[in-house]
């Protein structure tokens, strides 16, 4: 298949991906495109989502709703819903 890698993930939609680094960098040069808008607190709900899973806690009410807004759209922006 022929194309960018944001646009295989799209179609494949991996449960799991493994990449070198410079995957990464480009998908964060993606991202920092899509959320050039983004208002700030969302990824603040989305380092709160973190840390409570470290501490085997639910995340704060408000991340669902910060999510549903960006996160979500985020991930399926490079295909990794």
């Amino acid at each position: 298949m022929a194309g960018t890698l944001v646009e295989t993930l799209r179609w494949v939609r991996p449960t799991v991906f493994f990449a070198v680094p410079r995957i990464y960098e480009k998908f964060e040069e993606k991202l920092r495109e899509a959320v050039a808008n983004a208002p700030a607190w969302v990824f603040d709900y989305g380092k709160a989502k973190i840390e409570a899973r470290l501490k085997h806690e639910e995340p704060p009410l408000l991340y669902h709703l910060a999510n549903k807004l960006v996160l979500n759209k985020l991930k399926a922006a490079i295909g990794l819903d």
